[in-house]
């Protein structure tokens, strides 16, 4: 969260208190609603957005034995830092003009792996 902060000048009174996991970008069950963390951990978001596209490699080099669902991975909102853009981050950083670019290359992300996925 420091990251954005200082990226985007967010003052820490706009932030939660909690401090949250950053889960796998891309499940197969829908994420429980209560799982949004309050205050993102941007470097494990980041993380589990790399591992996923090593997984997103292993599926398409064929090394990976079940099948990836590309309207799942379109979802923008469905990984952990995409719960909390859409929840608590838009509560925190929505005003600020560069929040919509955020959100665009976060979507960008998942389009771009589901369709991979779906020429695959």
């Amino acid at each position: 969260m420091d990251f954005f902060r200082r990226f985007l000048g967010v003052s820490a009174s706009n932030a939660g208190a909690q401090a949250g996991p950053a889960g796998e970008a891309i499940a197969l069950a829908s994420p429980p609603e209560d799982s949004v963390p309050a205050e993102l951990d941007v470097d494990a978001a980041i993380n589990a957005h790399e591992r996923w596209k090593a997984r997103l490699m292993d599926y398409l080099e064929g090394r990976l034995p079940v099948g990836l669902d590309p309207d799942v991975i379109r979802r923008d909102d469905y990984s952990a830092l995409g719960r909390w853009l859409h929840g608590v981050g838009a509560d925190v950083l929505g005003h600020h003009p560069a929040y919509p670019l955020l959100m665009a290359r976060h979507r960008y992300f998942h389009e771009q792996a589901a369709e991979m996925v779906r020429w695959a």
